[in-house]
This record gives structure tokens, sequence and C-alpha cells, in this order.
């Protein structure tokens, strides 16, 4: 293919269809409570024929003509009044349940045009999310009855194309994939407010009853695409045995077709293992910017302009190169979700891009290489021979069962790895294997086939039918291919923090620590007051959107606190702050008293500084550390005395590593320490005490005394809440040293990547001791 510009296409929000969620209640059919009973008729009649008969008989057997025209006269009353009776009662009951009758089935009207509206609603907006990848072969009409569509391959695949690469992760059908049409259940309910009871009356009322059973039949079901999650289901197995094999790696590329159009190549990436013998079938998806392989290490934009490889692996040779590409893949996502705290990987989402793997099916006679069962006896050569290169491609195991996909076999949810394998044998679906889509003939012995989605769970929900497959020719996957080999995802800049931070980068202009002038820096005007005192105040790393992270002594301070674990560069942080006040202030204005528990190594090298007046290494004992007490109660007197002089005394900062263990083994040295301190503003005293834990007790009489806390990574949530007063800082990569939080000022939490000095400590110190500038300022600061 000719090489051409890229199109870059930018996301849009989507537009959801309306999909009702609402609940439809049926009316129940009228009952006839109160409708007049036939017996009165019949009793009214058989009264009537009664009286007739007594008048025609009596006559003959001579009674009195005055006698029978009396019982005629009372009988014809009684007879008209219970007649009247009737009438009354009957003729409203009539007219009411006429009434009732028309009113039912005014509702039953409407309820049928709500129903059939929101069906098709529904239907329309299913079908707008999930539409066909080309024109569906001959269906029934029903099943695209009323329906407006426009297929994929339709589509401009352009900016003006909405739906192109419109899923994103957060939404609730990323990565659901469409097979075909059938029934689904509904997003409306049907709820009936009761039963048909067993004194139903009359043929009108069954009727009734039986068209409202008829109508919520009806509507328990629709006719809409048929889509399969693979977010989060780890193994997906599509199985078509004998002749139906070619359908189910059909519906493989069909699935790959529409992962391709609904999901930007930042979000999903697909990776194809096949035999040589599918060449033909698979050879489109080599154009899909999704098959690229791509370098985690570099960003979307820098991933689309380099020359690239394309992870559709199509025979023996490619599948045995690309394999092991997977388990580095797989492998470096299982290191990432390790950063994540176990009482967070629950809710942490899965690893982008997600990573989608299809494995063909390996005919074991024809796919794979075949050793013979009987080798002769032979010496093994000491090299490569070129046999061993020619059997170099020879694949003689199925990919599913080679070591280097164990671990995307069973890959847990925040890996963001899915495997979709074509078996033709149940026996071939590999372990671990969570939902299984078989290809079979329809049930009513057509020729149209049909597929079962069941999901290989105990307490399964029931199987999902699809009645309809859809169907794609290789020249619409070449087609559809080529339209998305030119287009690009449009790259937002997104304002991260960077993973390496140099100091000398922190100052203007930027510095060379081999060779500079310490005096251009001391007198810099930005970190000190308009009348040349200095604020105390210098960059220790970079925020958000490269902007620099300062640590104010002064306003934040006097006093604080640095918290890190192991490997977390608690020491790098150290080693920066200490180079950061000697690049900035001279020794007349600071000077530091380093103090390290345990050997030393982190704060030795600053040791000769000239800002360094004393440095202390295995502070173990506790006379040592009374010594030390004693020797700062001494400095704090003699700053309180100049201090009333009015005579000017530097800035003493006094760095304590690893104080946890000094103050776990050494009583009241925290108390006898800020007692020591407590006015370390207005003497010009400021402690910084690190370790790797708060631990415990000391994390709470440390809130009474620090202003300013610096957190890197912590070994548990409740370090990092006793530090921070959040858990913030237990989620911090444990591969990015340096990352950490500062807070300070108001509860004022900044996020930041501390920064390093990129030289050994050694040739800085030792070239701003012995430069000659640097010489007569110190001694100009002792005098």
């Amino acid at each position: 293919m000719s090489k051409q510009p890229l199109s870059t296409i930018t996301r849009k929000a989507r537009i959801w269809p309306e999909i009702s969620r609402t609940t439809i209640e049926l009316p129940n059919p009228p009952q006839n409570h109160n409708a007049t009973s036939p017996l009165t008729l019949i009793t009214i009649l058989c009264s009537m024929a009664g009286m007739c008969a007594y008048i025609i008989i009596m006559p003959r057997f001579g009674s009195n003509g005055f006698f029978i025209i009396g019982i005629f006269i009372m009988s014809s009353c009684v007879m008209i009044g219970t007649l009247l009776n009737f009438l009354f009662r009957w003729i409203p009951a009539r007219r009411q349940k006429r009434r009732l009758s028309h009113s039912y089935a005014q509702k039953i009207a409407a309820v049928k045009k709500q129903l059939h509206r929101l069906s098709l609603q529904e239907r329309q907006g299913r079908l707008s999310l999930d539409p066909p990848l080309v024109m569906p072969t001959p269906m029934p009409d029903h099943i695209y009855d009323q329906l407006q569509y426009t297929t994929i391959l339709q589509r401009s695949f352009n900016n003006q194309d909405v739906q192109l690469w419109a899923r994103r992760p957060d939404d609730p059908d990323f990565l659901a994939v469409r097979i075909g049409m059938g029934e689904v259940a509904p997003g409306f309910t049907i709820r009936r407010t009761s039963t048909p009871s067993n004194d139903i009356s009359g043929p009108i009322q069954t009727r009734q009853w039986n068209e409202l059973e008829e109508l919520a039949r009806q509507y328990t079901s629709l006719i809409a695409p048929i889509t399969i999650p693979l977010d989060g289901q780890g193994t997906m197995a599509i199985s078509g045995t004998d002749i139906w094999l070619s359908e189910a790696r059909q519906q493989a590329m069909l699935m790959v077709a529409h992962l391709a159009y609904h999901h930007s190549p930042e979000d999903v990436r697909i990776m194809i293992l096949t035999p040589e013998s599918q060449r033909e079938a698979w050879s489109w998806a080599e154009y899909l910017p999704h098959t690229q392989l791509y370098d985690p290490r570099l960003s979307s934009e820098e991933n689309a302009n380099t020359l690239q490889e394309h992870a559709v692996a199509i025979g023996n040779t490619a599948v045995l190169n690309l394999l092991p590409r997977i388990s580095r893949e797989v492998s470096r996502r299982e290191l990432l979700a390790g950063d994540i705290q176990p009482h967070l990987q629950e809710k942490a989402s899965a690893i982008l891009p997600r990573l989608v793997i299809i494995v063909d099916h390996f005919d074991h006679t024809s796919d794979l290489y075949q050793p013979p069962a009987f080798l002769p006896l032979a010496r093994i050569p000491s090299r490569p021979t070129a046999s061993d290169t020619t059997n170099h491609g020879r694949q003689s195991v199925e990919p599913l069962q080679r070591p280097e996909m164990t671990l995307a076999l069973n890959a847990t949810r925040q890996l963001g790895v899915s495997v979709i394998t074509i078996c033709e044998e149940q026996s071939e679906i590999p372990p671990g294997t969570t939902t299984l889509v078989e290809i079979c003939s329809a049930l009513d012995h057509s020729d149209q086939l049909q597929a079962q989605i069941r999901y290989l769970e105990p307490d399964a929900p029931p199987a999902l039918q699809c009645q309809w497959l859809d169907y794609v020719s290789r020249e619409a996957l070449h087609y559809f291919a080529r339209k998305l080999h030119q287009l690009r995802p449009t790259t937002p800049k997104r304002l991260e923090l960077r993973t390496q931070v140099d100091l000398c980068t922190l100052f203007e202009p930027q510095l060379d620590l081999t060779r500079y002038n310490p005096t251009s820096y001391w007198r810099d005007p930005a970190l000190r007051t308009p009348d040349g005192t200095p604020l105390m105040r210098i960059p220790i790393g970079l925020k958000m959107a490269d902007e620099i992270q300062y640590l104010d002594l002064l306003k934040d301070g006097p006093h604080g606190l640095l918290i890190g674990q192991t490997g977390s560069g608690k020491s790098e942080l150290l080693q920066t702050i200490i180079a950061a006040l000697a690049i900035a202030y001279p020794p007349g204005e600071v000077n530091f008293l380093l103090i390290d528990y345990k050997a030393g190594l982190a704060l030795e090298p600053f040791s000769h500084l000239p800002h360094t007046i004393g440095f202390l290494s295995n502070v173990s004992s506790e006379a040592l550390i009374q010594r030390f007490i004693t020797m700062l109660k001494a400095e704090a007197k003699r700053r309180e005395i100049r201090l009333k002089e009015d005579q000017h005394t530097p800035r003493l900062i006094i760095i304590i590593d690893e104080f946890a263990e000094m103050a776990k083994r050494t009583e009241n040295v925290l108390e006898e320490l800020f007692t020591i301190t407590r006015v370390g503003r207005e003497i010009g005293m400021h402690l910084l005490l690190a370790a790797q834990r708060p631990e415990g007790v000391i994390g709470s009489k440390m809130r009474d005394y620090v202003q300013y806390r610096l957190c890197l990574r912590c070994a548990s949530p409740e370090d990092s809440r006793e530090v921070l007063r959040r858990v913030d800082a237990a989620t911090l990569p444990a591969s990015i040293p340096g990352r950490g939080y500062l807070l300070h000022g108001d509860n004022q939490l900044d996020l930041f990547q501390a920064a390093r000095i990129s030289l050994p400590t050694t040739p800085f110190v030792q070239n701003l001791y012995t430069t000659k500038q640097q010489k007569s300022i110190y001694v100009a600061s002792k005098e």
C-alpha cells in the first residue's frame, strides 16, 4: 500500500440513545361484581307459568271467579314488581359493563401503543449503538422492520463519523462486540397487578384475559443486536465443530472489526496468532492501526510516527516471534498491577491500552509440525546447523499450550488482557475460559446458523441465543481495514509529572556542577527579598505542567518531616535539599549539621561542604546522643544571646536521617530536641527529620512540632494517613522513585517529582570548596 498522509480523528462526546427503564403496569379486565343473577328472571318466568296454569285449571273445578281474579291480580302485582326490580338492576349493570369494557379497551390500546413505541425506540437505540458491519444477508422482515440504520462500511470514516472510536474505558459498552441479532430482555419492565381468578364469567372476560396474557408475552423480549462483553471476562472460546469451524473464524474476524471501529488504538490493541493456512482470511488485519506493535514507553503520538511492525503473526515463524512479545507485555502489566496496594486492587481500573489476543485454530495435521516417531541416533552438534535454522519455524505445539501464553490465559482483570480462541472441539477449550460461543444449526433445522453464548461458571445465567448471525466477506474486511489504515487518534496534551528531574535544570541559568561560579547563584534575586535578605526558598522538584516545586523554610517551617520507604528516593531528596541550599546561599547565611543514625552513606558526601559545621554517623549510643543534645542546647543559647545583641548568625539546618530509630532507642529525645528549637524561626534553627516510617507514637508527637511534611511512597495506608491525613502516598508507584507529596501552608497538598543530582556529589563538593571565590567568601563570613 502506498504511503499516504495520516488523518487524525478527534473523538466526540457520545450522544446516547434514549432507552427507557420504566415499569409498565397492565390494566386488569373489568370484573362483574354487581351483575344481576339470571335466577331472578327464571323465577319470574316460573311464576307466570304457574299463574297461567292456575287460571286455566281452577274454573273446571268450580272455583269462584272473583277469587281467581283476586289471586290473578295479586300474583300479577308480585310478578310485575319482581320484573321491575330485575330491570332496574340489570339495565344499569349492563350500562356499567359496557362503560368499563370501553374504558378497558382504551387503556389496553394506550398500553399497546406505549409498549410498541418503547420497543421500537429501544430496538432503534440498540441498533444505533451496534450497527452491522455490512448489509445483512436476507433475513425475515421483522428483524429490521421499521428500523433505520447505516452499516459501518457505508460510513465516512472521518471526523464527521461520530461513532468512530467513540467508546471509552468508562463506557458500559466498552469492549462489547456484536455477533448478530436475537431476542433480548427489554429495558422496560411489564408488571401485572393481578392474575385471572377462577370466577371468570363469560367469553368476553376470557378473551380479555387471553389478550392480556398474549400482550405480556409479546413484549417480554425484543429483537436487537446480540453483544458479548470482553472487558474483565478473561478468556473467551468460539467453538465450531466440523463444517462450522469457518463460521467460528468468521465471528472472530467480525469481533476484531467491531473492536477496531468502536475503540481507539489508544484504548485497545490487538494481537493475532494464526496458521499459514489462514493467511488469506487474516491478512486484512495487518492494516489495522490497532495491530501495530507499540512501545509502552512512548506516547501514542510518538508510536504513530514510528515505523512499526504489525502484531498479526501468520505462520509458525511469525507466531514463535510474537509469543515472547506477548509474554513480556503481560509480565510488564503484572508488574504495574503489583504497584497497586492490595486494598485498592478491586476498585482499580484495568491497565490501558487493553490487549485483545486472537488465537486461531491450529490443525494438528496440516498447521503444526509433527516430528518423526523414531529418530536415528546421531551426534548432537556443538553449534547450530543450517537445518536448525530451517526447523526454527516448525511449531509442534499450538500457541494455547505454550508457556508464553500462560500469563495471558490466566490474567486478572487489572491486567487488561482478553484472549479469544477459536476451537474445533470442546477438548481444545483452554482452562480458565469464562465465556463459550457455540456455533450450531437452527432449532428448526433450516440452513440458518445460530450461536449460543454460555458462561462457564457455577450458577451461571441461562444461555443467550443469537438466532441470526452476522456475515461479512473477505473483500469487505479488506475495504474496512484500508479505510482505517490511514487514521490516527488525536492525542490530547495531558498534564503529567515527569519521571526524572535534574536539579541543574531548576536554576536559571542552567547549572553545570563541574564548573560554575558560586557567587552568581548566591546572589540570585529570585531567592532573596528586594533588600537582599535570603528567602530560604529552594527548588526541590517539578509539579504538574513543569511548575517548579519550592520548599520555603521560613513560610512553611521552621521544622519539617520527611517520610519514605526503602526505594522511594528519600536519600536522593535529602541530597537535593542540601545541594539546593548550598547552591542558593553561601556559608555565611546557611550552615548544615548532618546526623545519620546509621552508616551515613547518603549524607557523608556533603560533610566536606564549607556550609557543614558538623557531621555525625552511626549515632547509636545513648551517650553520643546526649552529647549531641548538649551541643544543641549550647548552640541555641549562643544564638539567643547573639540575637539580643543584634548580631548576624547563619541559619542552621539540622538534618537527622533515620530519626525514628534514634527516637525509639533514646527516651525523651523528641521533647528535648523540640524544646531546644521551639523558637527555631527566631534563632535561625531548622530541623528536618527523615525516616522510613512514622512509627505510630512518633508520628503523633511529630504532628505537634513539625510544620511541613514531605511524604514519598509509604509502606501502608496507615503510614500515609499518619503523615498526610490521607492514604494517597501509599498508592504512589514504586517504579518511580522521588514521586511524593508536600503538605505545607494551610493544609495545601502538592504532588511533585523530586529532583536529583545528575552527577556524583563528590565532584560538586570539591569544586564548590576549592573555588577561589568560594574560599574568600567563606573566610569573610567567618570574620
